[in-house]
């Protein structure tokens, strides 16, 4: 919510006002921001640079350059009480 000026989505949903919330949204739909974005772009230029040497057999992508986020798996008990003895 930093992009807002707002430290926490609390306090946006607390002061702003429900038009306010939608026009952040259409401008986020405009022009996205955060990490995800940022890899891309990273990414992207990675892959302009790597292709434009003309040593390579296929092109590669954005893609190429960042790792895939997936959502971590979600774990047992067990599995958090292993950890958490491993690290006392």
């Amino acid at each position: 919510m930093l992009h807002l000026g707002q430290p926490s989505i609390r306090r946006a949903l607390g002061e702003m006002l429900a038009g306010d919330l939608l026009d952040w949204f259409e401008h986020y739909l405009d022009e996205p921001w955060g990490w995800e974005v940022d890899n891309y772009r990273s990414g992207s230029i990675c892959a302009a640079v790597y292709n434009a040497t003309g040593r390579l057999k296929k092109a590669v992508g954005a893609g190429d350059f960042y790792p895939l986020q997936e959502p971590p798996a979600a774990q047992s008990v067990e599995e958090m009480e292993a950890l958490l003895m491993r690290l006392c």
